[in-house]
């Protein structure tokens, strides 16, 4: 009862915090000036809501690291999803819609599974959270181990070759987020098509009298997720390679750092 007393607090917590953020966005009457005026301040509110889970990220990353060095860290970064089991349980239930509507339920078994999908997007987006931070917290740990494994203590950050490799790690997080973005959109595009052709080639769809081809849509989907992820995975680890083999150590260390500071900034304003 406590626990669900403490989840009811944050939710709530939460919630509001997300009330006051929207609040700031300035409204109008007319449509098309609030349309164009959003298009600045929805950004503006995405940067800003990496301010709050950056210090605390921070500030477990200083708790852990003084109670038991980096040893702290990497079981901080196990903790933090240890209960990812009940999350996905209940994640699960955010197709519980579509599942029903798929299998033709009643109306009233719908307005149950609302419910149930509603829960779902909601733990959904809390699951993503933890995530964001058991990745940073695990991204220090691995890196702290490179670092000591390579004996290094200190980097001079005003030798040109370490510099530039601090542009290249800031510059990572953005290219390999366009790479995605860009995967997202051609996957998307190929399932719209798809879809046009059943309609267009499927006699009676559009009026339900006949099943679409759910097989085609999901292998388009799955075909995509695997293909389409082999270019942002293969220039990830493609760089460190190179850099591991020209044997600049100091450069890669700078790298990868400044890649990890920029890219939980990146997915935390996208989220």
């Amino acid at each position: 009862m406590e626990q669900q007393e403490v989840d009811n607090w944050l939710h709530n917590k939460t919630l509001k915090l997300d009330f006051n953020l929207r609040q700031e966005i300035p409204n109008s009457d007319l449509l098309e000036v609030r349309v164009f005026s959003n298009v600045i301040f929805y950004p503006a509110l995405g940067y800003k809501s990496v301010i709050i889970p950056i210090f605390a990220i921070a500030m477990s990353i200083f708790v852990s690291f003084s109670f038991a060095a980096m040893y702290g860290i990497a079981v901080a970064a196990l903790g933090m999803p240890s209960t990812i089991t009940t999350r996905l349980a209940i994640d699960a239930c955010h197709n519980a819609r579509g599942i029903a509507e798929m299998a033709g339920m009643t109306h009233r078994i719908r307005e149950r599974t609302d419910a149930l999908d509603a829960a779902g997007n909601t733990t959904a987006a809390i699951g993503k959270g933890f995530t964001i931070g058991s990745a940073a917290l695990v991204s220090l740990a691995l890196f702290g181990a490179f670092v000591s494994h390579a004996a290094i203590s200190t980097v001079d950050v005003l030798t040109p070759k370490v510099f530039i490799g601090l542009l290249m790690g800031a510059m990572l997080p953005y290219r390999f987020s366009a790479m995605t973005m860009e995967s997202v959109g051609r996957a998307a595009l190929k399932m719209v098509e798809e879809v046009r052709r059943q309609f267009n080639s499927i006699p009676g769809l559009m009026e339900g009298h006949a099943k679409a081809n759910y097989a085609r849509c999901i292998k388009i989907s799955t075909d995509a997720s695997l293909k389409e992820m082999i270019p942002p995975g293969a220039l990830v680890s493609g760089v460190q390679l190179i850099l591991m083999e020209i044997r600049c150590v100091s450069v890669l260390i700078v790298y990868v750092a400044q890649g990890i500071a920029l890219d939980r900034l990146l997915v935390q304003k996208m989220l």
